[in-house]
C-alpha cells in the first residue's frame, strides 16, 4: 500500500505557478489545473485536454502523453514559459511574413 503524503508548501507554490503560466498561455482554467497536476503527477495520471486547449498547445514544443504538450525545460519556472512563448510568437510571425514570391518578381510582374 502506497502512503500518500500531503503536498508541501513548495509543491503547492509550484502547482500554482504552473497553473497560472498555463492559463496565461491560453489554456482554459480546468485544463490549466489538469496541466499543473500532469507536471506533478505525470500526464498519464490526468484527463486529456479539451479540444480548444489542444489547439492552443499545437505550438508548444514538447509532446507529452495523453494529448498534452509542454514548454522546454522545467514547467515550474515562469521564465521557461516566457522564452517558449517568445520563440513561438517569432516563429508564427516569420511564417506569416514569408512571401512565396520575392518582391523583385512581384515588381517585374507589375511592370510588364
Amino acid at each position: 500500500m502506497k502512503i500518500h503524503h500531503p503536498e508541501t508548501p513548495k509543491q503547492a507554490r509550484q502547482w500554482e505557478t504552473v497553473k497560472n503560466c498555463a492559463h496565461g498561455a491560453g489554456l482554459c482554467y480546468p485544463c490549466a489545473a489538469e496541466f499543473a497536476y500532469g507536471v506533478q503527477l505525470g500526464f498519464t495520471a490526468v484527463d486529456p485536454p479539451c479540444p480548444n486547449c489542444t489547439q492552443v498547445m499545437l505550438s508548444w514544443p514538447v509532446g507529452k502523453s495523453n494529448g498534452w504538450r509542454s514548454v522546454r525545460g522545467s514547467a515550474h519556472h515562469a521564465r521557461r514559459w516566457k522564452a517558449d512563448r517568445l520563440e513561438s510568437a517569432e516563429t508564427a510571425l516569420a511564417t506569416q511574413n514569408r512571401d512565396p514570391a520575392p518582391l523583385s518578381a512581384t515588381l517585374e510582374g507589375v511592370a510588364a
